[in-house]
């Protein structure tokens, strides 16, 4: 039995060079994602502390404050005088443990 290259098997005409394999990996085009965090905070036994609102006002300026310090740029802090709403966008440098624990 004879041995054949593939290409004269298949009647196709032989390569003119051989095959590179490349030595570095291909590159991937960038994904990109865009996570919101919806934090909600409450009071101890939904006392309502925020009733002030300059307190209220102070704690939610704190609050964004703290987010936009870890690279997590606020959209919108609100609520009531028993609770915070704060909605921001997760860092792509910083983890949402590192946020929470601030």
């Amino acid at each position: 039995m004879e041995l054949c290259y593939a290409a004269n098997y298949l009647d196709m005409p032989p390569l003119a060079s051989p095959i590179r394999v490349p030595t570095e990996p291909a590159t991937m085009p960038q994904s990109l994602a865009q996570i919101y965090l919806h934090i909600v905070f409450s009071t101890k036994q939904r006392h309502p502390y925020f009733v002030d609102d300059v307190i209220r006002t102070r704690m939610h300026e704190f609050l964004g404050g703290t987010c936009n310090t870890l690279e997590c740029p606020v959209i919108k802090v609100g609520g009531a005088t028993d609770h915070v709403h704060v909605l921001c966008h997760l860092g792509a440098l910083s983890g949402y443990r590192r946020l929470f624990k601030s």
